[in-house]
């Protein structure tokens, strides 16, 4: 977590946003990345586990569903810890697995994201593992996050967010400080 000393304003936490806050005015701060769940578990009508959690990438913003059904909120946490982890510490590419269907599966959701320099791509990904030249193992789904590629088989642009690595990296401080016991 970034820690602000400005001239006897306060960082404040309040249902998980942070917020300045003077004596004169409360002041949100905003966001750039960020991966948590928002809702759940519940089981589906079709009988799936299943949990909402949200991504944020700048000023855009995703809610999608999570299986519930090999992994739990805490893998799928730590996973996302992690990858935001390697990539600060230098990795060019990871991917945070935003839902794991188990060993057998035809296909997982993901976010793959690529760093160059300061800056980190994000995009929306769907892991065919027919497609795959080995199994797909969740402990080393990075290696499955492939080349960076910005324009489709059809000469289409793929959907594509852009924030800072500084944003990541407060993502990894937030996530450490929450994991951190307290004395």
């Amino acid at each position: 977590m970034a820690v602000f000393v400005i001239f006897g304003l306060l960082p404040i936490f309040i249902s998980g946003s942070l917020f300045i806050v003077s004596a004169a005015r409360l002041v949100a701060v905003e966001r750039l990345f960020d991966l948590s769940f928002s809702q759940g578990p519940a089981v589906t009508d079709d009988g799936w586990w299943r949990a909402v959690a949200i991504i944020r990438l700048g000023e855009a913003r995703d809610d999608f569903e999570v299986g519930l059904e090999w992994w739990g909120r805490t893998a799928y946490e730590q996973q996302w810890l992690g990858a935001a982890k390697r990539l600060v510490a230098g990795a060019d590419r990871v991917m945070f697995l935003v839902s794991y269907n188990g060993p057998d599966a035809a296909f997982h959701f993901a976010w793959s994201a690529w760093r160059e320099g300061n800056r980190v791509h994000v995009q929306n990904y769907l892991v065919l593992t027919e497609d795959l030249p080995t199994p797909f193992d969740p402990d080393d789904a990075d290696r499955f996050a492939g080349e960076r590629q910005t324009v489709s088989e059809d000469g289409e642009p793929i959907s594509e967010w852009h924030v800072r690595l500084a944003d990541v990296q407060a993502f990894v401080e937030r996530r450490s400080a929450e994991r951190t016991p307290t004395a």
